[in-house]
């Protein structure tokens, strides 16, 4: 996986050997999937976080959702849970802008040495019956598509 501002780097070049562009870590611009769609077997954009293993969803683009934004970050991967959540941390109905908390295997515990943080952004699972689940706050805006995947609308502060 290469994240969108190193693609940049190679996205002009004549690259006829590759087959698969995994794009995350960062938003990918539209204009990339609209130019390597067609160049490649397989186009990914995958999506996630340090605090949750760096990748917890993905969207491949085919022919039919090639013309589909970028911002669509996709399904989550198994074992990995996501909720679009309200000021007062309640779901959100579909098409209803929200932050993205994520839960999950992959959910890390913390900030290392900075306990206030990781109290303000690790919380327990409110929807979850195991005691110790976790989700962490996201700080990303976006909103539940009826598909079920995610639409990336923008970051809640000025984080990169």
């Amino acid at each position: 996986m290469m994240m969108p501002s190193i693609f940049e780097l190679v996205v002009n070049c004549d690259l006829p050997s590759v087959v698969s562009v995994a794009l995350g870590g960062e938003h990918a611009p539209q204009y990339y999937v609209e130019t390597w769609h067609d160049k490649v077997k397989h186009f990914v954009i995958a999506y996630g976080s340090t605090e949750t293993t760096i990748a917890c969803t993905a969207m491949e683009f085919d022919d039919s959702s090639v013309r589909a934004s970028s911002n669509i970050i996709g399904l989550p991967f198994a074992n990995v849970t996501y909720y679009v959540l309200d000021a007062h941390r309640q779901p959100v109905p579909v098409g209803v802008i929200g932050e993205l908390y994520i839960g999950g295997d992959g959910v890390g515990r913390g900030y290392l040495n900075h306990p206030g943080l990781t109290r303000k952004a690790f919380i327990k699972n409110p929807f979850s019956s195991d005691g110790g689940s976790r989700i962490c706050k996201t700080g990303d805006i976006v909103k539940l598509l009826s598909d079920g995947s995610i639409f990336f609308i923008g970051r809640e502060d000025d984080q990169v």
